[in-house]
């Protein structure tokens, strides 16, 4: 009697796959990676897994395989078989991985660039600006620019920075000419970045003009026919209420065109400005 025999197939089990490398969640002194995925490769085992954390300028740990099949990391600053890796160095930048294996060999996945933040106090304290009652320049573009202001010490590692109306942050307190929301915060770069406290405001001192101010006189000589007249003197929006000019023809041996400015209200500790044009 005839029959069909049937041959069993065997499937080889090989290292295990990495699928995803997860993503890493910092906190003040520890990092978690979370969703590393691997593909068992056929093997019937459960995965086993060990997290660590390392700075990137120590150099890079080692995964590699047990002769029993298993796996072991070497060169790590930090380990746990958990996927939260701690105690860490606070405000570092650090690197993460996964070394697994499932009873035929190791693999790590690839390291993800992250770092340890807990955001430092606030600045604290008096924070304020005070505006240069005297103008730089002698030309027809007059400025009253920022003199002076308070520069808390930053806690170590950290640097003192600037933010205007919640923009790029500023290596140097400068006052634009409009009011605005003038923030000190304190930084540190991590994980390519500024990592920043909370924002403390700054605000003029006492006595002391609310902006810079920019004051913008006629450029060019005058031509016979025409006249000085108040309004050929500008500024920005927040100083013009508080700016007087007289315009003043004068005749002599030639004529000439002056102009006067002074200061009231909030502007009022600004000095006076004295400006002439002549003829052409």
């Amino acid at each position: 009697r005839s029959g069909v025999r049937l041959k069993p197939t065997a499937q080889s089990v090989g290292t295990p796959i990495v699928t995803s490398s997860g993503t890493a969640a910092p906190a003040a002194t520890s990092l978690t990676l979370s969703g590393v995925a691997s593909n068992a490769n056929n093997s019937p085992n459960p995965v086993s897994i060990t997290y660590y954390a390392w700075k990137p300028s120590s150099g890079t740990p080692t995964c590699s395989s047990t002769p029993d099949g298993g796996h072991q990391v070497t060169g790590y600053e930090q380990v746990s078989n958990t996927e939260t890796i701690s105690p860490l160095d606070p405000d570092q930048d650090y690197r993460v991985a996964a070394c697994l294996s499932y009873g035929f060999g190791a693999i790590g996945t690839t390291p993800i660039d992250t770092y340890t933040f807990q955001p430092p106090p606030a600045p604290t304290g008096s924070l304020t600006f005070t505006i240069d009652t005297s103008t730089d320049g002698n030309g027809a573009t007059r400025t009253y620019n920022i003199d002076a202001w308070d520069q808390p010490a930053p806690p170590p590692g950290y640097n003192l920075r600037y933010q205007i109306d919640g923009g790029t942050l500023q290596n140097n307190l400068t006052v634009p000419e409009y009011v605005a929301t003038i923030n000190g915060l304190f930084c540190k770069n991590l994980g390519g970045q500024q990592r920043c406290s909370d924002p403390a405001s700054y605000m003029p001192a006492a006595g002391s003009a609310p902006t810079s101010v920019v004051v913008h006189f006629p450029q060019n000589c005058f031509v016979a026919g025409s006249s000085a007249d108040s309004s050929d003197v500008t500024t920005g929006s927040a100083a013009t209420p508080s700016m007087a000019v007289v315009a003043t023809e004068s005749h002599g041996f030639g004529t000439t065109y002056s102009y006067d400015v002074t200061w009231s209200g909030p502007y009022a500790s600004l000095q006076a400005i004295h400006y002439e044009l002549n003829f052409c």
